[in-house]
């Protein structure tokens, strides 16, 4: 079956990505947490990487990763104060999920929660988060 132009189009813009992704030694994923999850635009990339035989493949033991080497930062802003590992936090679990199906275990997490729970503390909340922000970067 034919590709329709449009067709083409996405697939053009998916291997784009999906090659840039590949090529990157170093990643930094930078997101809110959107109702209880990931803004859509963050789950629709992280679908488009999952291509066999390019992110990951699948042997008689079960999926490997292909990226292993790779270096990951993930920043996450949330009004709200999940703690990590509780089960209502699907965000940053859910990204790195995803980036172990593809062998990337380096994963740095740097989060900023409470600034809406907590509105008088907000300033500092923020200050706080982008001071360890930094400290990651440097050894990034």
């Amino acid at each position: 079956m034919e590709l329709t132009l449009e067709e083409k189009k996405v697939h053009e813009i998916v291997i784009k990505h999906l090659e840039q992704f590949i090529a990157a030694d170093k990643l930094v994923i930078a997101f809110p947490l959107w109702n209880l999850t990931v803004p859509a635009v963050l789950h629709t990339y992280l679908d488009y990487l999952h291509h066999p035989r390019k992110t990951f493949k699948y042997t008689a033991e079960g999926q490997v990763g292909l990226l292993p080497d790779k270096k990951v930062a993930l920043l996450n802003a949330r009004g709200g104060v999940y703690a990590e590992g509780d089960s209502s936090e699907m965000a940053v679990s859910f990204v790195k999920n995803h980036l172990k199906v593809f062998g990337i275990s380096d994963i740095t997490t740097v989060v900023i929660e409470g600034q809406s729970q907590f509105p008088d503390r907000r300033e500092a909340i923020i200050k706080d988060g982008l001071k360890k922000a930094v400290e990651t970067a440097k050894s990034f």
